[in-house]
């Protein structure tokens, strides 16, 4: 039984590492985040619920929550959050939980903000997109692998 928790806890990672790998390195390429991503996460998502990383309730809590927050800032805003940043977010917050996906979503946008002003700074280039997944996976990942 021990060895059945340490293989879904490896396997949760390597999911969850992998999938955030496979959506920054997209995103910064073609701005364009695959389905499989998502997908990917909430696999990854299932697999540490059954290693007892995160219960049932706080990774649903996590993924509605947050993936719901950022629909509504979209909605609000024309030029908010992608859909497929949405997903992202969303699946990568039911691995997590509630309370570290709003930490990891806080250091993700906190980076891009800061990431956006040092450019506007040193380019002098205003309204161009920035890929938001490289963000969200550096910050997704520091919470994840801290636990």
């Amino acid at each position: 039984m021990q060895n059945l928790w340490l293989i879904n806890r490896y396997a949760s990672g390597v999911l969850f590492g992998g999938a955030l790998l496979l959506a920054a390195i997209l995103d910064a390429k073609t701005r364009e985040i695959p389905d499989v991503c998502p997908l990917m996460l909430l696999l990854s998502g299932l697999l540490g619920i059954l290693a007892g990383r995160v219960s049932v309730w706080d990774a649903l809590a996590g993924m509605l929550c947050t993936g719901l927050l950022c629909l509504f800032l979209t909605l609000w805003k024309e030029d908010g959050f992608g859909g497929g940043d949405i997903k992202l977010i969303g699946a990568a917050s039911f691995c997590l939980g509630i309370l570290s996906s709003a930490y990891a979503l806080v250091v993700s946008l906190t980076a891009a903000i800061l990431y956006v002003l040092l450019r506007m700074l040193w380019v002098k280039t205003k309204g161009q997109a920035v890929a938001l997944a490289p963000f969200l996976s550096a910050g997704y990942c520091l919470l994840y692998f801290q636990k």
